[in-house]
């Protein structure tokens, strides 16, 4: 009985890892963070306008650049994280515009404009900003200009968010009286 009773207490231990390590290798498998997450680059806003439309949907567009260090902070701590979560996908669409010399974008009228001068009619001049457009281009909320306080960024970002979305979704024009002091018109 005691023989039983010691080499049950020795394979307990085998019996339950057995299991668990199974369930860790599936974990291993599924993806644990956004690493993966892909934010779509803006080449025609007009086809981003119709989805907007469609959708009842505003825009979150970043301006970026390829050597800017906070913007890839921007993408990697805050906004592939929401897009992975799936929390946003009725609330917003996350899209990307990478500012590049020669570069150019199909604008909400189907003109092919350069990405400068694009930036400039939101008066963005540093990276990253993040604009709140409707499907006219039209912001629907106070532009967000760098990543300032990381430690409240999130909540600044998930309410610019909110407001686009209900001045999008209520057909209200966003005013800058409307703005968190947080965030610039």
């Amino acid at each position: 009985m005691n023989t039983l009773f010691r080499t049950l207490v020795l394979l307990l231990p085998l019996a339950v890892a057995g299991p668990a390590a199974a369930w860790s290798d599936m974990e291993a498998d599924a993806p644990a963070d956004a690493t993966g997450v892909v934010i779509p680059e803006i080449t025609d806003l007009r086809q981003e306008a119709a989805l907007a439309r469609k959708q009842r949907l505003p825009i979150l567009v970043m301006f970026s650049s390829d050597y800017c260090p906070y913007c890839t902070t921007m993408k990697n701590d805050f906004l592939k994280p929401m897009m992975f979560s799936g929390a946003y996908d009725d609330k917003i669409l996350f899209r990307m515009l990478e500012l590049r010399a020669g570069a150019d974008v199909i604008d909400f009228d189907g003109r092919k404009v350069n990405v400068w001068e694009f930036a400039e009619r939101y008066k963005v001049r540093v990276t990253p900003t993040l604009v709140f457009l409707d499907y006219q281009g039209i912001a629907m909320a106070p532009k967000m200009v760098g990543l300032t306080t990381p430690d409240f960024f999130g909540g600044y970002l998930d309410d610019a968010i909110s407001t686009a979305y209900n001045h999008v979704r209520h057909g209200n024009t966003f005013a800058c009286k409307d703005a968190h002091t947080r965030l610039t018109c």
